[in-house]
C-alpha cells in the first residue's frame, strides 16, 4: 500500500464508496498531511463529513477546494448539496447556477457529483 498523497486520497475515495466513513476519513486526513491543496481529496473528505452529517466540516473542505480551484463543478455541486442540508438555500441555488453555467449539458448535476 502507498503512501503517497494521491495512493492515500484514492484509498480514502473507495472507502467512501464502502460507506467506510471513518476509514475515509481518517485516510483522506493522511493524504492532506502531505498535500493540503490536493482539491480533490479536499472534495471527497467534504463527502465523507457531509455524510456525517458534520456539515460545517464539509462546507469548509468544499471552500478550500474552491479557493484552489474556483471552476471546481463537484466541489460547486457537493457544497450546494451542503447548503441544502442546512436549509441555505441562497446559497444552495448560487453554487447550482455556477455549476450550471460551468457544465451547460449538466452532466454532472444530472449524474450527482460526489
Amino acid at each position: 500500500m502507498n503512501n503517497d498523497g494521491p495512493s492515500l486520497a484514492n484509498q480514502g475515495e473507495i472507502f467512501y464508496v464502502q460507506g467506510q466513513y471513518e476509514d475515509a476519513l481518517k485516510t483522506l486526513n493522511r493524504s492532506l498531511e502531505i498535500d493540503p491543496n490536493n482539491s480533490e481529496a479536499l472534495i471527497s473528505r467534504g463527502s465523507t463529513y457531509s455524510q456525517m452529517k458534520r456539515y460545517e466540516e464539509a462546507l469548509v473542505d468544499f471552500n478550500k477546494a474552491l479557493e484552489i480551484r474556483p471552476d471546481n463543478i463537484k466541489a460547486l455541486i457537493n457544497r450546494g448539496a451542503t447548503y441544502t442540508r442546512l436549509k441555505r438555500y441562497d446559497e444552495a441555488i448560487k453554487d447550482t447556477n455556477r455549476a450550471r453555467e460551468l457544465d451547460p449539458t449538466y452532466k454532472l448535476l444530472r449524474n450527482g457529483a460526489k
